[in-house]
């Protein structure tokens, strides 16, 4: 019965994230897609700096997402109630495939208004392609989770 519990609130971090990340990503992302100038006037490396900028901040929101899913799955995996392997694949599923529905809504966005060159529709691809990684590594290595979100509930 724990073991749908933990799945539950899994599926319910998942549902909370795949409102509010968005939002704040975008907001993480804002001073890269400035630095970046707009289309017309800005040079090729201005371009890519400002999507580096834009990568950096929202990889770091949605990291420390990230962090803290996996992070509470240690938890939750490690009581004695609760089915551990269970737990593994919601989690890697709350955390790969919310990035990826965003990147899908932010290509086809941008393909409907006919936008090229969005340092932030850039940048999530990198955001993605990485995330798989950071799963494996806070998974594997969760104390490089406590460190850069230290500040975070349930960081062990």
């Amino acid at each position: 019965m724990r073991t749908l519990l933990s799945i539950f609130l899994i599926l319910v971090a998942w549902g909370i994230a795949d409102f509010v990340l968005p939002i704040l990503m975008n907001i993480a992302g804002l001073p890269g897609t400035l630095a970046a100038g707009t289309k017309g006037k800005r040079t090729k490396h201005q371009y890519w700096f400002g999507v580096l900028l834009t990568f950096l901040g929202q990889a770091y929101v949605y990291y420390g997402y990230m962090a803290f899913v996996v992070n509470w799955t240690h938890l939750a995996a490690a009581r004695p109630d609760v089915i551990g392997w269970l737990l593994w694949p919601f989690a890697f599923l709350a955390t790969i495939f919310l990035i990826m529905k965003h990147r899908i809504i932010a290509r086809t966005e941008a393909r409907e208004e006919r936008v090229t060159g969005n340092p932030q529709v850039e940048a999530i691809v990198f955001t993605e392609l990485f995330s798989v990684i950071a799963f494996f590594v806070f998974a594997i290595f969760p104390v490089t989770a406590r460190y850069l979100y230290w500040y975070m509930p349930y960081m062990r």
